[in-house]
């Protein structure tokens, strides 16, 4: 079954199957995931606000499970709940999960499920070389993540590993994109 368009510019959002744990998952984006995902995915997981294709007629329904996050947010107080839930379905069944467009959101749920079932690893940087190198893009993200992790010490480690890589909503509103842990040093001018 061809899961992936030699059109698209971003081939490892048109449906790239990752593994996690014992099992794997489809990840991808609502602007490039086709109609193949309805024949590969038990459970179909829209992290935004729409299917990016309709349901084929004569071919399995999956179960659709909507978990709506905010673009650029962070992630419900229920977090753990919700990943563990869908964790324990794909150990059952196949899951598959998009955004619009295919890091942030997406990079969040995949990083999150890495947490729990591999909870020895760093979840952001498996999720960043298993999906895209741009997965998980915020600060609240990254703290959703992180909590998942069994210790205040590997919790220490990722955040701190992870800070200067995702963008800080709000500093981003006074117009400065990315965190940065280090302020520069001013330099003098020359007269």
């Amino acid at each position: 079954m061809k899961l992936i368009d030699e059109e698209v510019k971003h081939p490892e959002h048109a449906g790239k199957i990752v593994k996690v744990g014992n099992t794997e998952v489809m990840v991808g984006s609502s602007n490039y995931i086709g109609r193949e995902v309805q024949d590969w995915a038990t459970i179909m997981v829209p992290l935004n606000e729409k299917i990016p294709f309709r349901f084929q007629p004569g071919r399995a329904l999956p179960m659709v499970y909507w978990l709506p996050l905010v673009d650029y947010g962070g992630v419900p107080e229920n977090w753990a709940h919700e990943v563990r839930f869908l964790l324990d379905q794909a150990r059952h069944g196949r899951l598959a999960f998009w955004c619009t467009g295919g890091h942030g959101r997406t990079g969040t749920l995949l990083a999150s499920l890495i947490a729990l079932a591999e909870p020895d690893k760093d979840p952001i940087a498996e999720a960043r070389a298993r999906g895209c190198e741009r997965m998980v893009e915020t600060l609240d993200q990254l703290k959703g993540i992180v909590k998942l992790l069994p210790s205040a010490e590997h919790q220490r480690i990722v955040f701190t590993r992870h800070y200067g890589t995702v963008i800080d909503v709000q500093r981003q509103k006074q117009g400065q994109l990315f965190t940065d842990p280090q302020p520069k040093p001013k330099t003098k001018r020359s007269k």
